[in-house]
């Protein structure tokens, strides 16, 4: 994996690419991310709507196109 460079909420479901809802820059503390971003309401909106048509992709220097895609779920 390498050293993580970027982390983004991209908007697309299971499989497919889509463009960059938001840029997640958590602070690094070691090997733990920490932090919080500020999101816009209609964001966080469509983000609880539809969680599944949501994924986060992590950068690292080894892997600049993308290391690792988790893909959203509802939580109940």
């Amino acid at each position: 994996l390498g050293k993580v460079v970027a982390t983004h909420l991209h908007q697309g479901g299971a499989g497919v690419n889509g463009p960059m809802a938001i840029e997640l820059n958590p602070g690094f503390e070691g090997t733990a991310f920490e932090g919080s971003v500020p999101v816009d309401a209609d964001l966080s909106a469509k983000v609880l709507a539809n969680p599944s048509q949501y994924y986060v992709k992590l950068h690292s220097r080894k892997f600049p196109g993308g290391a690792i895609r988790g893909q959203l779920h509802p939580c109940r």
